[in-house]
């Protein structure tokens, strides 16, 4: 799934820091990305998000 967000806003990206250091939004458990999805809608009212799924077929190395 691909997500895109956008928020006439200012907003920070995710950040997971469960293991003791911080990991950037690429390496975020899909379980911390929904959260920070729900309190993002929940704070600002002109956070928008689009979900589009994707496949990728073919020999990945």
């Amino acid at each position: 799934m691909l997500y895109v967000v956008f928020s006439q806003n200012d907003f920070i990206k995710p950040i997971d820091k469960s293991n003791g250091q911080e990991i950037s939004l690429k390496t975020l458990s899909a379980e911390n990305f929904r959260n920070w999805l729900q309190k993002s809608r929940a704070l600002d009212h002109t956070f928008q998000v689009v979900s589009i799924p994707i496949t990728i077929t073919g020999n990945i190395e």
